[in-house]
Formats: structure tokens, C-alpha cells, sequence
């Protein structure tokens, strides 16, 4: 499993499903890496746990009293994907297993030995209740590899690389190089300038008595962005990745979701973590709210 590497390396694609017609998004999803890195496939499916048998995750491999149940799903889901994908059976590998779903997924991802984790938007919670994102977060979370989380987007869009200048970026610019070299479309590599100071410390520094830092001017707000747009250009010299930069002003997630939305974009690539300060995508909350309200997938890198 490929967790801490620079260089993308995509050998083996998991993807969850579940009952709900939207994971089907996961599924072409999942398909479509798979076959952009040349990965093997596998697509895994969380059944509810046992009725009283609280957060215990257990295997469900056909054995034992539902071994009749877990067959009948293992031929299921194994048509199912043949139909969505147009693979044969011998071109991907199946698993139920059952327990809490995030749990689960992310237990299978390390048994599958998972380069990367496909989820759909929607994720269900106990037996008979859908929670829209919150599966998807958890996974994201949690999981030992990056995360794609699926939704309708044009395949040949523009791919946005969310940059924090921090740790995270070289990781964020190689991956969306990587898709870009090999599925196409063009990268538009961000970054956010935030330069209002936040209510909630404005209402701290009230509350605490320390005095309200002034708001940039015009000529120190155009320095900021030129040395980021500077930084920017940097890194992805150094990342050997051929992109567009851009500097947008604004809170984070609204502003990257809002260019996703304006240029038609087909992915968000982002990383988990940020850096504090004047000029930050901090991400983190921001991964996690772009997963939640993205227009397009969102690929989640660590």
C-alpha cells in the first residue's frame, strides 16, 4: 500500500458499494482509476452487524448460518459489477463483509492492501437509514490511503489542485499530475489567500482584550498573493507537474468549490492537512466540507 510515496502508485482500487442507486457514481468511479492506472479492481459491500452485537466487526465470508444470504450477495454484487462495468467476473474481486460501515471499509482496504478507496456521497448508518456524507467523512478520516469520493462530473473536465503551500502540496500536485497524464484534462493548481480575520477571533480578541489587528491593505494584499502565485510556481517546478496557478481570495472551501462550479471541473484534489495563519487552506475542515459540498469528486491525499 502506497501511503507515504510522492509518486502516485496505483496497483490495487477498492471501491464501496452499498443498495442505494447513487454508489453506482463509485462504482464507474472506481472502474475508471482502475483502468486509468492499469489497477485490479475490488468492490466491497457492508451488510448491517448482527442484530446485539453492538460495534463488533465480523467477516462475513459465506460460513456459517447466513452463508446462504452472503452467497446470494456475492452473485449479486458480482453481476452487478459486470453490468455497470463491462468487466467479466475473472477482472475484479468482490467481498461482503459486516459490521459498521466505515469500519469495515477501511478494515478491507488493508486486507485488499488498497492504493486508493472509492466512496459515493451517501453512506447508510444502521439498517434502515441513509446519512448523506457522513460514511464518506468518516473513511476520509480514517482510512490508510487516499480517498476518492465519487459524484457525477464530466470526465474531461478541468482538475483543481487545492494547495495549502505546506507539507501536503507536492502530494496534492503529483496526484492531480498523475490523473492529468494519464486520463487527460488540464490542472488549475490554487491557492487560498484568506485575509479577513475570522468572527471567531475577532469576537476572541474583543472578549480577551487584545487589540483588532488592522485588515491588509490594498498594496499588502497584491504582496500576499504575489508571493503565494511565487510559491505556487515553485512548487510545482519542483513537483515537475505543468499547471495553471491561481490565487483566489476568500474563505477556502467557497472559493474552491465556487471555481470548481465555474470551470465545469471534473476533480478537487486536496490534502488532509493545513497550516494556520494569514494565508492557509486549512485543510482538514476544508477537506472534509469539499467532500460534503464539492460540485464535482473530491480526491482526499496523505
Amino acid at each position: 500500500m502506497k501511503t507515504s510515496s510522492l509518486t502516485p502508485s496505483v496497483r490495487r482500487v477498492l471501491t464501496a458499494v452499498d443498495d442505494d442507486p447513487a454508489s453506482d457514481e463509485a462504482l464507474v468511479a472506481g472502474d475508471w482509476l482502475a483502468r486509468t492506472f492499469g489497477a485490479h479492481l475490488g468492490v466491497v459491500h457492508v451488510l448491517p452487524g448482527f442484530p446485539g452485537r453492538g460495534n463488533t466487526p465480523q467477516r462475513a465470508n459465506g460460513e456459517g448460518p447466513d452463508r446462504g444470504v452472503i452467497t446470494a450477495q456475492i452473485e449479486d454484487l458480482t453481476a452487478h459489477v459486470s453490468q455497470r462495468t463491462g468487466r467479466t467476473s475473472s477482472a475484479f474481486e468482490v467481498f461482503i463483509d459486516r459490521g459498521p460501515i466505515e469500519d469495515e471499509i477501511v478494515e478491507r482496504a488493508n486486507m485488499f492492501a488498497a492504493d486508493i478507496i472509492v466512496v459515493g456521497t451517501h453512506g447508510r448508518h444502521g439498517v434502515d437509514r441513509v446519512v448523506a456524507g457522513s460514511v464518506a467523512e468518516l473513511v476520509v478520516r480514517r482510512a490508510p490511503c487516499p480517498v476518492f469520493v465519487a459524484r457525477p462530473s464530466p470526465r474531461d473536465g478541468r482538475i483543481i489542485a487545492a494547495c495549502d503551500l505546506a507539507q501536503s502540496t507536492p502530494l496534492v500536485l503529483r496526484w492531480a499530475g498523475a490523473i492529468s497524464q494519464r486520463a487527460g484534462g488540464t490542472i488549475l493548481a490554487t491557492h487560498t489567500v484568506e485575509m479577513a480575520m475570522s468572527d471567531v477571533a475577532l469576537v476572541a480578541t474583543t472578549i480577551f482584550g487584545g487589540a483588532v489587528p488592522p485588515q491588509p491593505d490594498a498594496e499588502s494584499a497584491q504582496a500576499l498573493r504575489t508571493a503565494a502565485t511565487g510559491a505556487l510556481r515553485a512548487e510545482l517546478t519542483g513537483a515537475s507537474v505543468i499547471a495553471e496557478t491561481e490565487v483566489l481570495t476568500g474563505p477556502a472551501t467557497t472559493m474552491v468549490s465556487a471555481r470548481a462550479r465555474d470551470l465545469g471541473a471534473s476533480l478537487i484534489v486536496c490534502g488532509t492537512h493545513g497550516r494556520k495563519g494569514l494565508s492557509r487552506l486549512a485543510l482538514g475542515s476544508v477537506a472534509e466540507t469539499l467532500v460534503r459540498h464539492a460540485p464535482c469528486s473530491v480526491l482526499v491525499v496523505r
